[in-house]
């Protein structure tokens, strides 16, 4: 897994801002029952998830709730 393979000392940075982002955004509502299973699952998944920053209104109401635990910060479509 990609959070896996992340440099030492990077704490899932360098996945949060960028591909994972790039999922969310691209397929969150279809991928969200996979994306709260990993967080549950693998501790460097959910760290990396805290980086992640998500566009407010962009995905389903429902995906969004689900991510609120996890991701670090919705942000306005504005």
């Amino acid at each position: 897994m990609l959070a896996e393979a992340t440099p030492a000392g990077d704490d899932g940075t360098a996945v949060g801002v960028g591909p994972l982002e790039d999922l969310i955004h691209e397929h969150g509502d279809d991928l969200i029952g996979e994306i709260v299973s990993c967080a549950r699952q693998r501790p460097q998944f959910a760290q990396a998830l805290a980086f992640a920053w998500v566009e407010r209104g962009h995905l389903a109401a429902s995906t969004e709730d689900r991510l609120r635990p996890w991701v670090g910060q919705f942000t306005s479509n504005s």
